[in-house]
């Protein structure tokens, strides 16, 4: 098993990454891009957030939603840091997310245990049958 990923690990590193140049996308294609998947992101986690809180039962799509928040969060640290104002705001805004992205992090953590600690009590109370 080792041997076999150090061998696809060499063979990663005779890939070679393209390297793109100034030229090779626009600023204004770059721009229309981000704004896509951003607003993707931030879509979904408006869909999904009245819903995962209306049911506890929920627990796949309070799960995409963290990654939602994740991928979103991430993708705001690309954004460039030159307007003082809007730095603040980019920031607060990756801190916000961050938090809400931690306290689906804890919920999804209790209903992991709680899912496994009900499949430990069935495995319990299942008694084998004696024989006489």
């Amino acid at each position: 098993m080792l041997n076999k990923a150090k061998g696809i690990a060499l063979e990663l590193g005779k890939i070679s990454v393209p390297k793109l140049r100034d030229s090779d996308i626009s600023q204004n294609k770059l721009e229309k891009r981000f704004n896509s998947i951003a607003n993707k992101f931030a879509d979904r986690i408006k869909k999904n957030f009245p819903i995962v809180v209306a049911n506890s039962q929920k627990i796949r799509e309070l799960h995409e939603m963290r990654k939602d928040c994740k991928k979103l969060r991430y993708l705001m640290k690309l954004l460039p840091e030159n307007e003082s104002n809007s730095k603040n705001k980019i920031s607060h805004m990756i801190k916000e997310l961050e938090k809400v992205q931690n306290m689906f992090g804890i919920i999804h953590d209790y209903d992991t245990t709680i899912t496994y600690l009900r499949h430990q009590k069935r495995k319990r109370s299942i008694k084998p049958l004696s024989r006489k």
